[in-house]
């Protein structure tokens, strides 16, 4: 008789400098599951972060800088 098993993947993201991280584990490997991974990484970084920011008065010449701060976040 041969063993029988099933696969488990795990996707995650680390954040190396604070080392906050966020795994999901999903029965398969692909771009259906990756697709998903994304969109709940998306909803957590968002949640977190950026749902705190005024949009408001944000402007084209604010946007690096922004990118650079949401970079820092956390330090």
């Amino acid at each position: 008789m041969q063993d029988q098993f099933q696969a488990t993947y795990i996707y995650g993201v680390v954040e190396p400098k604070i080392g906050e991280h966020l795994f999901y584990k999903f029965a398969h490997l692909n771009s259906q599951c990756f697709q998903i991974f994304l969109e709940l990484v998306s909803e957590y970084f968002f949640d977190k972060y950026l749902s705190k920011i005024n949009y408001t008065y944000l402007t084209p010449s604010c946007l690096l800088p922004l990118a650079f701060c949401l970079s820092l976040l956390g330090n």
